[in-house]
């Protein structure tokens, strides 16, 4: 069996590899969250364990491209979280599938883990606080349909190049694709122009992953100019 961790953080890193060992589980560890989204089909996991404390944003987008299926093969998702994770964000995870979360690598917070991974149901139940109105609901529909589901073997046909970055103010996937200009720079089209609203001149992009050729490269980037097209100016590596 096959796990993946995204993580950022030596001890959960170790502590869960140590569980997932423990249970014949071969894991493979990430800690750019981009670099699991571009191999994770090609893997093939059974379970994947992605840490919400260092992906507060991201882990929702992960979950759902998950959950959309993987070569017909639909991982397990288990979340580490803040203790401070909300009631509002439990109930994303659990319409998300996310099959449980876990907020601690002591002794009991790795026993419950162990016990996530064990269960052959698995499921996030709602709690008594978790009685949903309206607003919420509409509130949480909206935060999600804004993210698109998408491919990595999609994204690489009939253009010249794709890219995905994390937007440097609200901190969301947005994915698009990009062409090389003779100066050294890049241009960007945005696949949802919505989502790259925002961005300014100056800007830095902290996450750039680009991918030609099916080759997929990393990297950090500058925004020089934004409008209907985003020129930027990837960093060498």
């Amino acid at each position: 069996m096959k796990a993946i961790i995204i993580c950022d953080d030596e001890e959960v890193i170790g502590k869960v590899d140590a569980a997932l060992a423990s249970l014949s589980y071969d894991t493979i560890i990430y800690r750019w969250l981009l670099k699991a989204l571009d191999n994770i089909e090609e893997i093939r996991p059974d379970i994947v364990v992605v840490s919400a404390l260092d992906y507060p944003r991201h882990w929702k987008t992960l979950t759902q491209f998950i959950k959309s299926g993987i070569g017909e093969k639909i991982p397990d998702v288990v979340l580490y979280v803040p203790s401070s994770f909300s009631v509002a964000e439990k109930k994303k995870a659990r319409k998300l599938g996310v099959k449980g979360i876990f907020a601690s690598c002591d002794e009991s917070g790795i026993s419950l883990f162990r016990s996530i991974v064990t269960s052959p149901i698995g499921g996030l139940s709602p709690s008594p606080e978790e009685i949903e109105t309206d607003e919420e609901q509409n509130a949480e529909t909206g935060e999600i349909s804004e993210t698109k589901v998408f491919s990595t073997k999609e994204l690489a046909l009939g253009k010249v190049g794709t890219a995905v970055f994390t937007h440097p103010k609200t901190g969301v996937f947005v994915t698009g694709s990009i062409r090389n200009l003779p100066d050294g720079n890049a241009e960007f089209t945005a696949d949802i122009s919505s989502l790259a609203e925002g961005i300014s001149p100056g800007d830095a992009i902290e996450e750039l992953s680009l991918r030609t050729g099916g080759v997929p490269t990393y990297c950090t980037a500058s925004v020089v100019s934004a409008g209907n097209e985003i020129i930027i100016r990837p960093d060498k590596a």
